[in-house]
C-alpha cells in the first residue's frame, strides 16, 4: 500500500469546505440542546410529577444510544410520523418541505440536550442547599435567593469559562 499525497491533498481541500456547515450544525445543536438540558435539568432537580419519569426515560435513553442511531430515527421516522399526522388531521404541510438539514439539527440538539442536562444538573447539585436555607433566614425573598445568590453560584460550576481566574 502506498500513500497518494496528491489524493490526500485534494481530499483535503474538499473537506475544508464543509467546516461551515459542519460549525454550523454545531452552534445550532448546542444552543438548542442547552435550552432542552437547563429544562430537562430542571425537571429531573424538581421531581415535577408527571414531567420526571419521562426526563429520566430521556436522558438514560439518547445516552445509552450512539448518535448515529438518533440521526437515523430521526431521519426516517419523523417523516413517517409527519406525513401520518398531516394524513389524519388534513394538514398541508408535508415532511418533503423539511430540509435535509433539519434533520441534522433536531438530532443533534436532542443529543446534545440529554448529555447537557446532566452536565447542568451535576452543576446545579454541586452547590450547599444549604446557602438557600441561610438566605432563608435573613429574609430573603425567593426571587432573591434564585436570581440573585443561588444560581449565579451554580452557574460557575456548570459553565467552564466562568471556572477561568
Amino acid at each position: 500500500m502506498k500513500l497518494d499525497p496528491s489524493f490526500i491533498w485534494t481530499a483535503f481541500v474538499q473537506i475544508l469546505s464543509a467546516i461551515p456547515t459542519t460549525l454550523y450544525i454545531t452552534v445550532v445543536s448546542v444552543l438548542i440542546g442547552f435550552v432542552i438540558g437547563m429544562a430537562v435539568a430542571l425537571i429531573r432537580i424538581y421531581r415535577i410529577p408527571l414531567l420526571y419519569p419521562l426526563a429520566v426515560g430521556y436522558v438514560t435513553f439518547i445516552r445509552g444510544t450512539p448518535m448515529l442511531t438518533h440521526l437515523l430515527l430521526i431521519y426516517f421516522g419523523l417523516p413517517v410520523l409527519i406525513d401520518g399526522l398531516a394524513e389524519q388531521f388534513g394538514w398541508s404541510f408535508r415532511s418533503v418541505s423539511i430540509p435535509m438539514i433539519g434533520f441534522a439539527y433536531i438530532s443533534f440538539s436532542i443529543t446534545a440536550g440529554a448529555y447537557m442536562s446532566e452536565v447542568i444538573r451535576s452543576g446545579l447539585l454541586a452547590v450547599d442547599r444549604g446557602q438557600l436555607e441561610a438566605a432563608h433566614s435573613i429574609g430573603m425573598t425567593t426571587h432573591r435567593r434564585c436570581g440573585g445568590l443561588y444560581f449565579p453560584r451554580r452557574w460557575r460550576r456548570v459553565c467552564p469559562i466562568c471556572q477561568i481566574r
